[in-house]
């Protein structure tokens, strides 16, 4: 098979190939190890912070893809990845602490994208711009007009994009759905979902100097740029400029779950209200939130707290 057959596998059967490594909760079968080195799909990887890590290792468990770039605009960071991903015993890929590094190579099919959740959109988009098909985590985007400019990349130059909701592809879901499926709870008119933990809001520092290694422009990316503070860099799900909390970083796979399902789509409306009320500190994004999906004749609401 030619590597141009190998992308039109890869576009019909994108959906097992993505899923299934990034979860590890889907079963494949064995004999696709015996993949042609010609016929691999080829992957770079964007963001190796422990999520990126551990995708990468699920893909390496694949015979049928080579992994040819780790990017992390922490030059620090990638000697550690690489020990890490040598326990695979797969060859060690090429590091970048550039993004675009990857994008230029035409060698490469395909990127997954593992970065804070403010780079999702432009690296996708920039990944379709450069014919590249993309795996990118959730949340999908950082904010509704970010998905849109995304799906849109993705139709124009054809690219398959496949955000990273691995939960439908556990089995125990698949049977659940299938409960619901056949009626078994009668007719669904509520669905709560819950979204608790223990998250201590963090303490105010001061900026500091930007550490040895760390790229601190590139990590900022498309969000406004502002002095290097460490609560920023670790914390940084806790802040509106990169994420928008815990309801898109987390709650958005018991959500999604949720609504698949149910079997039910787009809502007719959605409101959400809540507050950064428990807990003194930085953190900007809720640590109390509820917020109701309406669907015709049934109520989805979601309630997170980071204090219980």
């Amino acid at each position: 098979m030619t590597k141009k057959n190998s992308r039109r596998e890869f576009l019909r059967h994108s959906g097992q190939v993505g899923v299934g490594a990034a979860a590890g909760v889907m079963l494949w079968d064995r004999g696709a190890r015996a993949t042609s080195p010609n016929d691999r799909i080829v992957l770079g990887f964007i963001g190796l912070g422990g999520r990126g890590t551990y995708l990468a290792l699920g893909f390496a468990e694949r015979d049928d893809t080579e992994i040819a770039y780790f990017a992390d605009c922490n030059e620090r960071t990638l000697p550690s990845r690489l020990k890490t991903f040598a326990r695979s015993g797969r060859p060690a890929p090429r590091t970048v602490t550039d993004l675009r590094r990857i994008l230029d190579d035409k060698s490469v099919d395909a990127v997954v994208i593992a970065t804070p959740d403010h780079w999702h959109a432009l690296a996708t988009v920039w990944a379709c711009q450069a014919g590249k098909h993309v795996y990118v985590e959730k949340p999908m985007s950082h904010s509704p007009w970010e998905g849109r400019q995304m799906v849109a990349a993705a139709r124009k130059y054809n690219r398959v994009v496949q955000g990273g909701f691995q939960n439908r592809s556990a089995a125990y879901n698949r049977h659940a759905k299938k409960f619901l499926e056949e009626g078994r709870l009668g007719t669904i008119h509520m669905v709560r979902v819950y979204n608790q933990k223990l998250w201590p809001n963090a303490k105010p520092v001061p900026d500091s100097p930007v550490p040895e290694g760390l790229n601190w422009d590139m990590w900022t990316g498309p969000a406004p740029l502002t002095p290097y503070n460490v609560n920023y860099h670790r914390k940084w799900n806790h802040f509106w400029r990169f994420s928008g909390g815990d309801i898109i970083n987390d709650a958005v796979h018991q959500m999604d779950l949720a609504r698949w399902l149910i079997g039910r789509d787009y809502p007719n409306t959605v409101y959400s209200v809540g507050g950064r009320w428990a807990q003194d500190g930085v953190f900007e994004t809720p640590d109390t939130q509820v917020a109701v999906f309406e669907y015709d004749k049934l109520l989805l609401v979601f309630e997170l707290t980071l204090y219980s």
